[in-house]
This record gives C-alpha cells, structure tokens and sequence, in this order.
C-alpha cells in the first residue's frame, strides 16, 4: 500500500523575511529614538561640563560661566558641572589631564572650554620646558620628536617652540572628548597687570599668531563637533572699548570703555564684561547647535539689572563718561 505524498511546506521567502526583520528593526529604533527625545529633552545640555582657567572659573568677578550657563538652560537638565581651575598656571599640562579625567567621569553631552588651551601657550619659556620634561608622552615615538625639537632650537627660537609643543599636548587633551565642546583661540593679554601676568609670560605677537593658526586648523578637522569661539577678537573688542550692550527694540546699544569691560587687572572682565561674554557665548552655542537653540534663554539686560548694574550703565548712556569705573568694580 502506497503512503500518500506528504504536501510540502511552503519555504518562505529569504528577501520577505529579510525586509521584515529590517522594519521591525527601524520600528524599534524609531520608538528609542522617540524615547530619548521624551527623557533628554535638553539634548547637548543635558550634562554641560565647563573646564578651562580663571576666566571659565570667574576669577574676580566671581562669575563662573557654569553659574551663568546653567540658569540660562531652560529645560531640565543635570546642574552645570565646573571643573577650571584658577590655579591653571602653575602646572598646565598636569591640571589639564586632571580637568579631562574628571570631564570624562562626568560624562558630558557637552563642554565649554573657551580659556582651556590658555596656559598652553601664555607662561614663562622656562616653566614650559620644566612642564614638558616633568610630564613626558607614553607614546615613545611622539617624546623622542619632543626631545628633538627642544634639542633643535635654537635659543631664538625655543620660546616659539616650546610653547607650540606644549599647545600640542592641550590639543591631545581635548581629542579625548567626542562630544559637542567649545574651545577658544588664543588672546594679546598685552597691557594686563604685571603682578597678574609679567611680560616673560606674554607670549609674541608671532608666537600668538602660530598657535591660533594651529587651534583653527585643529578645529577645522573637528567641525562636526567643536565650535571656535573667537577669544582673541572678543578680548580686543573689550580693550578698544568696542563691546557693547546690543540694541533692542526700544534701547539703543550701549558701547562699554575698556575700564568698564575689563577688572582692575585688565585681564579678567568685569561683572558687566563677564555678563556681555557669557551673552555672546549664548548666541554662538544657539548657532552652533540650531536644534537646539530654544533651549538657551539669556536676556542680557535682565542679567545685568539683576547684579545691581542696570542704573550704572543707564546712566552712562545718559550723561556720557560718567560711571566707567563703577560697572567695572
């Protein structure tokens, strides 16, 4: 007796069920996405992290730019994390792998590190020398063309080197970040107190004018992710007297002499200064992160009305030179 044939299984078919695991798979992606948009509504702000020097940290007038971003981030996010250091100069290269160990800990969605590469190229030559040989590469290859750069020198020229070797060791720090950051070029602190910053500090024009270039280039292959605020412009535009309250609908802009942007030490701003920088740092970030922009609210003159300084400056405007010294205490 024959068995009759057992009907076959219809297979199905490979690209049917490749294109089904391919929509569940963008369905689920969708949902996380949606998801994450939901619980981080704050986006790049969510976990801000600032590191950098005493301008980052509010020396003199005791306004730190965590402080001030973190009550200008108007959805729910993590406080604003500060890990600068007024004591940046002493030891730049050691202070600056700390800063970048706790950055990474915190694990930021965003960094603000205008003055961070500061102190990379300002300081005397012999203390970067000092810094670069107490604190030398792991990777043997890069000391050894440390070394033979240092050795190379010529006496003219070890100030231009060694400073641009050190801004190097700055730039390593920072490519250890792969998030949305901040960074500032570097500024002619010319004309500040000598007790604040002596004049073997100071870099030249020319050793200004090659780290900058460096920085920019660096920034420029990291567009995607790091945005170059122009501290150098911003600092000029405070000692020719050329930053300004901007003009609002009702109110003509207010320029602010250079008594009033910069402290007494014509190296740190002023409380109003201060206020003026963290506004156009606010702007920049809006354009740098366009999604995201409505989450920044900074209204300058409410700011500035805030601290107490809002007659003093009104009244500036009014009768012309009167009040410079008072909004820059």
């Amino acid at each position: 007796m024959m068995c009759p044939t057992a009907p076959k299984r219809r297979q199905p078919h490979r690209s049917s069920f490749a294109a089904c695991l391919l929509a569940l798979s963008l369905a689920v992606s969708a949902r996380a996405q949606n998801a994450i948009d939901v619980v981080s509504p704050a986006g790049p702000y969510e976990r801000v992290v600032t590191m950098g020097a005493s301008l980052t940290d509010g020396f003199a007038n005791g306004m730190p730019i965590a402080t001030m971003l973190d009550k200008s981030i108007g959805v729910d996010h993590r406080p604003v994390e500060r890990v600068s250091s007024n004591a940046f100069f002493t030891m730049p290269l050691k202070i600056g792998d700390q800063q970048l160990r706790r950055a990474l800990h915190l694990e930021p969605t965003c960094v603000i590190a205008v003055d961070f590469l500061f102190w990379y190229v300002y300081g005397p030559t012999g203390r970067h020398i000092d810094d670069l040989q107490a604190n030398p590469l792991e990777d043997e290859e890069a000391r050894k063309r440390e070394v033979r750069a240092l050795s190379d020198a010529t006496p003219e020229d070890l100030p231009r080197v060694v400073r641009l070797l050190t801004l190097e060791r700055g730039l390593r720090e920072l490519d250890k970040l792969r998030v949305p950051m901040v960074i500032g070029d570097i500024p002619d602190m010319t004309g500040a107190l000598p007790i604040m910053l002596p004049k073997r500090a100071i870099p030249s024009i020319d050793i200004q004018k090659a780290a900058n270039e460096r920085i920019r280039a660096w920034a420029i292959e990291r567009k995607d992710h790091v945005l170059l605020f122009p501290l150098a412009s911003r600092v000029l535009a405070m000692k020719q007297g050329k930053m300004e309250i901007p003009a609002t609908k009702s109110e003509p802009a207010v320029p602010l002499a250079m008594e009033v942007a910069l402290g007494r030490d014509r190296l740190h701003p002023s409380k109003i200064g201060a206020l003026v920088f963290m506004s156009e740092l606010v702007d920049a970030l809006r354009k740098f992160l366009p999604g995201h922009a409505n989450a920044l609210d900074f209204d300058l003159r409410e700011r500035i009305a805030a601290r107490g300084l809002d007659d003093v400056w009104k009244s500036k405007a009014d009768s012309g030179a009167g009040g410079d010294r008072a909004i820059g205490k």
